[in-house]
């Protein structure tokens, strides 16, 4: 497999972690809108349950959304690597 296969490859995997980090922003998004309506239909358990809840899984939405940031920073560093380095290769071998 050349550099420039394994750049595409990791290019794939930046863009897919770019998909992720949108899909948990509609995660975010879609939570805060249920809480909103959870707390505007006080009275059942599971409504109680799920405030107190909230804090501890929006921790949980914040660590993914960093991780997955972090991640993808990573990658398009290796990314922007490997293709300079297929750069120079093709350079050297004209």
């Amino acid at each position: 497999m050349s550099l420039w296969d394994i750049a595409t490859n990791l290019e794939d995997v930046s863009v897919g972690l770019h998909q992720l980090r949108n899909l948990l922003q509609i995660y975010d998004e879609r939570i805060e809108d249920e809480l909103e309506f959870v707390g505007k239909h006080p009275g059942s358990g599971s409504v109680s349950y799920f405030i107190d809840r909230y804090d501890t899984l929006r921790s949980l939405l914040e660590v993914m959304q960093s991780h997955a940031k972090d991640t993808a920073d990573t990658l398009q560093k290796q990314i922007d690597s490997i293709c300079a380095a297929a750069k120079f290769q093709k350079q050297s071998e004209a």
